[in-house]
C-alpha cells in the first residue's frame, strides 16, 4: 500500500523509496517495453551458494533483490521487501551495466563499432558533449559534462532535471521539459 505521507518529491527518499522502487507504475507514468518476439535464453539453476549470514546482511542493507550468475547458471537468488522473481523494479544506475552488456553483444555481432562516435549513431547528439565521443569512451565513462548532482540542493542540475522530466513536482513558475 502506498505510504500516506509520500509526495511527488519524496518517492526517491528513504523510507518512501522502499515502496516506490517496485511500484513505479503507481508513482510515475510508465510504459511496459516488450522484450520482443525473439527467443528467450533460459538460465539454469546451478549449485546454490550457501553463504551464512547473507540474508541478514542483505536485509540490513535494505536490499530488495539479488541474483548472482556464474556463466549461464543462477547460483544465488534472494528477494526481500515484498519483491518476487517476476516483480518490476526501478534500476537506475544498474541500467548502465545492462546497456554495457547489450552494447557488448552488438559489438560482437558487428552491429556497433566501439571506435565510432556516438554522434554517428544518434543524430540528436550533434553539437553536444557526446557528439564526438567514441562508444568506447562512453562505455568507459571517461566523457564528462558539468552536472551538479547535489541531491539536497533544489537548484542543482539533478533536481532541476528531475523536475523537468516529471520525477519531482515543478516549483512555482517552472514549466515541464528541459
Amino acid at each position: 500500500m502506498r505510504p500516506e505521507h509520500m509526495t511527488a518529491d519524496s518517492w526517491q527518499e528513504f523510507p518512501d523509496n522502499r515502496w516506490a522502487y517496485h511500484h513505479m507504475d503507481e508513482v510515475l507514468d510508465t510504459a511496459v517495453v516488450s522484450r520482443g518476439s525473439g527467443p528467450v535464453r533460459l538460465l539454469d539453476v546451478g549449485p546454490s551458494w550457501e553463504l551464512p549470514g547473507l540474508d541478514d546482511e542483505l536485509s540490513a542493507l535494505l536490499t530488495d533483490g539479488l541474483v548472482v550468475l556464474r556463466g549461464s547458471q543462477i547460483v544465488l537468488e534472494r528477494y526481500f521487501n515484498g519483491m518476487q522473481p517476476a516483480s518490476r523494479h526501478l534500476l537506475q544506475s544498474v541500467t548502465k551495466s545492462m546497456c554495457g552488456v547489450l552494447v557488448g553483444q552488438l559489438v560482437q555481432e558487428g552491429v556497433l563499432d566501439v571506435d565510432a562516435t556516438a554522434g554517428s549513431y544518434v543524430a540528436g547528439l550533434a553539437g553536444s558533449a557526446f557528439d564526438n565521443a567514441t562508444l568506447q569512451q562512453l562505455l568507459d565513462m571517461t566523457v564528462a559534462v558539468a552536472y551538479d548532482e547535489t541531491y539536497d540542493d533544489p537548484e542543482s542540475d539533478v533536481n532541476r532535471h528531475d523536475r523537468a522530466s516529471g520525477w519531482k513536482a515543478l516549483r512555482p513558475g517552472e514549466e515541464p521539459g528541459i
